[in-house]
């Protein structure tokens, strides 16, 4: 059975857009996503990507490219912090902080044989850090006295879901908007540019007082 994280991560390096929703950083991963990460970390061992691949229906390449491209711009998303780093929340334990780590570490790490190619040195700095700060009880407590309180998780099932399409005929009010405001934008442009006009119109000559105004002279 194809491990559920993993049909995710393949389902975001095909259609970005679709789950673009899963690399805001400052979104705070659902309460049981955790459990995801044991399964999704063996299945991509090096013993069990062929496995993995047939049952995704894709190359082992393009299986630790997505795999790759899931930990950079989820877990270690720009802005998250170090509890999504390892895909946990701040309600993990101690034995599940050490456990995320260990799995993790090992499809980035450059020593370790079941390192994802694509991955960087970043990735294992930031994995590094993240444990460093979490795993000791006081250093723990310090980094969550800090951090800022979080939005509202999602459920599971919405998280990993693709981004919702706007509803049927919500483009043809969404167009209808546009419209008016671009006739809106229109006239007043109009309205700014005829009072431009009559500010700077040439005033006509008035005769002075006394002063007849100077006769035609007709013609030879």
């Amino acid at each position: 059975m194809l491990p559920a994280l993993v049909e995710i991560a393949v389902a975001y390096h095909r259609q970005p857009l679709a789950y673009r929703h899963l690399r805001d950083g400052h979104t705070p991963l659902p309460h049981d996503f955790a459990a995801l990460i044991p399964p999704f970390c063996v299945a991509l061992t090096r013993r069990a990507q062929t496995r993995t691949a047939r049952l995704a229906a894709i190359s082992v390449a393009e299986l630790q490219t997505a795999a790759c491209r899931f930990l950079r711009d989820v877990l270690l998303a720009p802005g998250g912090d170090h509890y999504r780093c390892l895909g946990l929340t701040p309600a993990a334990r101690p034995a599940d902080i050490r456990a995320h780590y260990a799995l993790l570490i090992r499809l980035c790490h450059p020593d370790h044989p079941d390192r994802l190619p694509a991955a960087d040195d970043h990735m294992t700095a930031r994995l590094n850090e993240a444990y460093q700060q979490l795993r000791q009880p006081a250093s723990r407590a310090a980094y969550d006295a800090t951090r800022p309180a979080g939005r509202d998780a999602l459920s599971l099932a919405t998280y990993c879901a693709p981004w919702k399409r706007r509803a049927p005929g919500s483009w043809r009010r969404s167009r209808g908007r546009r419209s008016r405001r671009a006739w809106i934008v229109l006239l007043l442009a109009l309205i700014c540019s005829a009072l431009l006009a009559l500010q700077h119109a040439p005033t006509p000559l008035r005769p002075r007082p006394g002063h007849a105004p100077p006769a035609a002279t007709p013609p030879p």
